[in-house]
């Protein structure tokens, strides 16, 4: 769970080019996980949010959008 929402950062970041099916997948994986996890998983996205200096719901807009 963790590499993946770091790679969707990283590739956002780095101008790698993120399908929305890709993007959708890790929608739905992270809001399963944050309903069974539910605190571990918005730390985790937090934590790669201040590291990158990128915020989540900026991915999903622009790759929505695109």
């Amino acid at each position: 769970m963790k590499a993946m929402i770091f790679n969707l950062f990283m590739d956002y970041k780095n101008g790698i080019e993120i399908s929305k099916k890709r993007l959708q997948s890790i929608m739905g994986k992270i809001s399963y996980y944050n309903y069974t996890e539910g605190e571990y998983v918005s730390s985790i996205i937090k934590k790669y949010e201040e590291k990158v200096g990128i915020k989540y719901c900026d991915i999903i807009d622009t790759v929505m959008q695109n």
